[in-house]
């Protein structure tokens, strides 16, 4: 049997069951008795919050002077990272970013690479205050060009490969800034820096006993050098081999 009782007015619900089982000789009865309670509060709750939109402009700024004019051009395929997502500046340097919420960013250019060497005029790191939809242009300037290749030595003898494609390469100022970029699926890269003096170097945890560097890293002044090319050979490890004489009859 059950008994309900419901007062909308109120916003008061009160639900009573109780089973009493008979006795048979097949299974054990079942016998309870139950009550439940509810009463509407009425405590608005927030369903929706509110995001905006982030749209991001990229420019080459001719005249230096910070402001995207007539005669400046978009710089397109620029590698956004911020705060652990990822955008990329189409043809026209527009990168968009749907629905973010509110609070406090940081984007970072330390990934990208342009065929025209160009570096953003405001730093590698720009802190972004993100309060609504926003609006913001990137002035892009001249910087120097590290570019390069790796290449791979295979041992003839062995079956194993070695994809080049991938490998981070890092450039690491006098200061400690460090800016990477990766390998394309021929082994090629392009690092756009500041002027400085770098050490570029590979990712020592990339390789093991078998395929190693022959030398990890290099020394490059780009204080002097618009432009400088580094090439790191990897080679593999050669198998040995045992001679066995054997007598044939």
């Amino acid at each position: 049997g059950s008994l309900a009782y419901n007062n909308s007015r109120m916003g008061l619900s009160i639900q009573g069951n109780a089973n009493y089982g008979l006795k048979s000789s097949y299974f054990t009865p079942t016998r309870f008795v139950s009550l439940s309670v509810r009463k509407s509060l009425n405590v608005p709750i927030v369903t929706k919050r509110r995001y905006f939109d982030f749209n991001l402009y990229c420019f080459e700024d001719l005249n230096g002077n910070g402001i995207k004019d007539a005669g400046d051009t978009s710089v397109s395929n620029v590698n956004i990272e911020m705060n652990f997502n990822r955008l990329v500046s189409n043809q026209y340097g527009h990168a968009r970013y749907k629905n973010l919420d509110t609070g406090s960013y940081v984007l970072d250019f330390r990934n990208m690479k342009n065929e025209k060497g160009l570096i953003p005029s405001r730093g590698y790191l720009q802190k972004l205050q993100f309060e609504g939809a926003t609006e913001m242009y990137i002035p892009f300037t001249q910087g120097k060009i590290v570019r390069g290749k790796v290449n791979i030595t295979l041992d003839s003898l062995s079956a194993n490969t070695f994809e080049v494609d991938q490998l981070r390469v890092t450039a690491t100022d006098t200061m400690g800034n460090k800016y990477f970029t990766f390998t394309d699926s021929k082994g090629n890269f392009q690092i756009n820096l500041p002027a400085s003096h770098y050490v570029v170097s590979l990712n020592p945890e990339a390789f093991d006993d078998v395929f190693k560097p022959v030398q990890m890293a290099f020394n490059v002044d780009l204080l002097l050098n618009q432009e400088m090319t580094v090439n790191f050979h990897v080679k593999q490890k050669a198998r040995g081999i045992r001679k066995i004489k054997a007598n044939i009859e």
